[in-house]
């Protein structure tokens, strides 16, 4: 069992650092997965193009997840709970995504005068929903730890 440390004020700006350099290189490995899988998706687009992109998004979740649960280890007890919800969130997020982003090419491309700026905001508030729900996710392990519950195990 590991010992959890209680977070004093000098050691946040540690974590906070730790916590965007877990994130981040965690992110860049997913966008090369991504980057790889799109570019194989679009040489053979068939009926199993949707699952694959949806498997990016579990991939995604997992990675950004223990990125972080390593980072969460030492402060929080049900930091093994993070990666199954962070993971539960994005595989959520990428569906909601996927579903949103067919709409809204659907949309563009049926309003072709709208302008570019426009698809920029659409897909910039798809982005913040999507981060919404994983963030909600995380929200939910934070609320437990904080509360110190007992009677919850992942």
């Amino acid at each position: 069992m590991h010992k959890h440390y209680r977070l004093k004020q000098n050691d946040s700006l540690k974590l906070w650092e730790r916590w965007v350099l877990a994130s981040s290189i965690a992110q860049v490995i997913v966008w090369i997965v991504i980057g790889y899988f799109t570019q194989a998706t679009n040489e053979f687009v068939n009926e199993n193009t949707y699952t694959v992109l949806l498997l990016v998004g579990i991939v995604e979740g997992f990675a950004l997840g223990f990125a972080q649960w390593l980072v969460l280890l030492r402060y929080i007890r049900y930091a093994n709970c993070w990666i199954l919800l962070t993971t539960a969130g994005a595989l959520l997020s990428w569906f909601m995504g996927l579903t949103v982003s067919v709409v809204i090419g659907l949309f563009y491309a049926a309003n072709l005068h709208q302008t570019m700026t426009t698809l920029v905001k659409e897909i910039a508030l798809l982005g913040a929903v999507v981060g919404t729900v994983i963030g909600y996710a995380q929200w939910l392990i934070l609320k437990i730890a904080n509360k110190k519950a007992r009677t919850v195990e992942c």
